[in-house]
């Protein structure tokens, strides 16, 4: 028995609430402006929501199943009778003939285009072992937001309370309405409690329009599909479907699940698209984009054994299995591998804890923050560099989602790659393989404060300028800065934080010797002492040397100063700071440049048994450990008859 034979037209249908005088209107879904139309958006943002509702009285990962399906012919037909697809785009058609209504047009014209090729996508995303839409149609006082009003009903909201959650700002439902040439989705829900009911499956639908006028009635756009027989009014929203009638009505709208016994929640997406592209995927195409993109963020979480992910269409399975993607396999042998002490071949592991303190909050309960947390930090050489994000650190907390790639290539110079993940809150424990702390607890919340609306960084936000007490700006700059140093000490050169003032990077090297008129000895021919240090504000070297024959029987022809970059104590080839001006310049000296000024020489005029020299580097924004080099070529002194 289908569904439209159980419920009549009058006992499900789309009703559109009215907009109240003097109420204000919205020309559409705001949240479009504000996030990303990428695919790896959507499935980021779809992926966290299932993964953020696991229902903790069950040991079964979260499970989630991507279904791509094209409707045609009678398919489609019996989608849009039971959909009641006729009165919904009769609502579109009058929000596109508002003035300035470019939103509804568009959906109006993706509704033609449905009907003059026959043909309609549908993207699925079933969750199972997660809690559900639990909470009844419409929220009371003394309740609060729930699993259903946050999800379906309302906008800008979370009711996301675990410390590990990925999301809080219930951005994450808007990319459905993103993604839907529509701007339609529908729910169907198997609960994990009975609340408000025990007999599952649960089923409603929403569509947003701009608010808009149909005849004498002003609607304010928002749309809901449902059971019409308990509105006491022409525009009170519709209740959610239940039991057999739901599941009679979702296998004709093709939105059923698998059982009603596993909980879990399916989102269908009615029209799916991308909005980035001008020409849609073809469904396998799409659906291994899916897979992939699903691996990309979502590695921590599967390698755990939190999370499963497939993506299916008609004729194929993808598994998102971490081997699917080889990108990530770096990322994941840094915590799978032994540890060593020092990098010196690829796939070797070194690992760091990096110490953070959280101002404490501003009110609230528990206002005290940890002055003692750690971050974790693992870092893998990769020699060679062939993956997509060689020398990027993968940005992590307990969600089990890569928050970002951040790209820190800058900090090598030679062949000395890395791949590194650090590991923030609860995520920390991971390496040692115990539980979490409650100073882990504290970071964990910190960062998912840190993190902007997008969930793709760690920044001052908000929350954290707003929640916090002084100090949160610069608790996360220090804590990228000694990821940043912490890296830099294991594969390359010293990074400068400019943050914490200049530091002395060099002191007194050593002078070297090259070229005399005698055949070298091994002895050096010249002495002295070198300095070098860095003006963070300036963005400079500034140097200093004093340079003296070794021997008393040996005078200075010429010395040679350069400033070369540094790797692992060994200079790099070619890779100098250019030499900017001198504040001192030995006297009887003539000075010429070299190699574009990466070389100055000073030849000495007549007999001289030591010469000062300081100056400055040219601008040098990349401030990674630099030497200063000076060379020096001697001879004998002449002994006069005199003498």
């Amino acid at each position: 028995m289908s569904g439209r034979d159980i419920l009549q037209d009058d006992e499900v249908d789309w009703v559109f609430p009215d907009l109240r005088p003097g109420g204000a209107g919205q020309g559409g879904d705001l949240t479009q402006f504000t996030m990303e139309g990428e695919l790896e958006t959507f499935v980021r943002e779809v992926l966290q929501n299932a993964n953020d509702a696991a229902y903790s009285d069950l040991d079964d990962p979260v499970e989630v199943d991507f279904h791509i399906q094209e409707l045609t012919g009678d398919e489609l037909s019996e989608f849009k009778t039971a959909l009641r697809w006729e009165k919904w785009k009769a609502q579109v058609e009058s929000a596109a003939d508002e003035e300035n209504s470019q939103i509804a047009r568009r959906i109006e014209r993706f509704a033609e285009k449905v009907e003059d090729e026959d043909s309609l996508r549908l993207l699925t995303v079933e969750d199972k072992h997660t809690q559900g839409l639990t909470g009844p149609d419409e929220d009371s006082p003394d309740r609060g937001s729930t699993n259903f009003s946050a999800l379906v009903r309302d906008s800008l909201e979370s009711n996301k309370e675990e410390e590990a959650a990925g999301g809080k700002f219930g951005l994450g439902k808007a990319v459905l309405r993103i993604f839907s040439g529509t701007s339609t989705v529908l729910f169907t829900s198997v609960l994990s409690e009975n609340d408000p009911r025990p007999d599952s499956p649960r089923l409603i639908g929403r569509t947003k329009l701009p608010q808009h006028w149909k005849g004498e009635t002003r609607h304010n756009g928002q749309g809901f599909f449902g059971d019409t027989r308990t509105c006491e009014g022409e525009y009170e929203p519709p209740a959610s479907l239940w039991g057999e009638e739901a599941a009679s009505l979702a296998d004709s709208l093709h939105v059923s699940r698998p059982d009603h016994e596993t909980p879990g929640t399916s989102v269908t997406v009615v029209g799916f698209r991308d909005p980035s592209r001008e020409e849609p995927r073809g469904t396998e195409e799409l659906a291994e984009e899916i897979r992939d993109e699903a691996v990309k963020w979502f590695w921590p979480a599967i390698w755990r054994g939190d999370l499963r992910v497939r993506a299916q269409t008609s004729n194929s399975t993808y598994e998102g299995t971490i081997d699917r993607v080889p990108d990530v396999e770096p990322y994941i042998e840094c915590l799978e591998s032994e540890c060593v002490k020092e990098l010196e071949e690829t796939g070797d592991v070194v690992t760091e804890s990096i110490d953070i303190s959280i101002p404490d909050r501003e009110n609230g309960d528990d206002p005290e923050m940890t002055d003692d947390g750690e971050v974790g930090l693992a870092v893998r050489l990769t020699v060679e560099d062939e993956q997509r994000y060689t020398n990027n650190v993968a940005l992590i907390r307990g969600a089990g989602m890569v928050v970002r790639y951040w790209d820190r290539n800058k900090l090598v110079h030679g062949n000395r790659n890395f791949h590194a993940v650090t590991l923030g809150g609860e995520a920390r424990a991971w390496l040692e393989d115990e539980d979490p702390t409650s100073d882990d607890t504290d970071v964990e919340n910190f960062l998912k404060d840190a993190e902007p609306p997008a969930h793709d960084d760690w920044e001052q936000t908000d929350a954290t300028r707003d929640d916090y007490k002084r100090g949160t700006k610069r608790t996360i700059d220090d804590l990228k800065s000694d990821v940043e140093e912490a890296i830099s000490d294991f594969v390359g050169p010293n990074f400068d934080r400019g943050m914490r003032g200049p530091q002395r990077l060099a002191n007194r090297f050593p002078l070297t010797n090259q070229g005399t008129t005698e055949e070298p000895d091994g002895a050096a021919k010249i002495d002295g002492d070198a300095d070098i240090r860095r003006n963070n504000d300036s963005e400079q070297w500034s140097f200093s040397a004093t340079v003296t024959p070794a021997d008393d029987d040996y005078e200075l022809v010429e010395v040679e100063i350069s400033l070369p970059r540094m790797a692992e104590e060994r200079q790099m080839q070619d890779d100098f700071v250019p030499i900017g001006t001198f504040d001192e310049v030995p006297s009887g000296c003539a000075m010429s440049r070299r190699e574009n000024g990466k070389v100055v020489v000073f030849s000495v005029d007549g007999n001289q048994d030591e010469i000062q020299l300081a100056g400055h580097s040219e601008t040098d924004p990349l401030g990674v450990k630099t030497r200063l080099n000076v060379d020096g070529t001697v001879r004998p002194v002449e002994v006069t008859d005199d003498e």
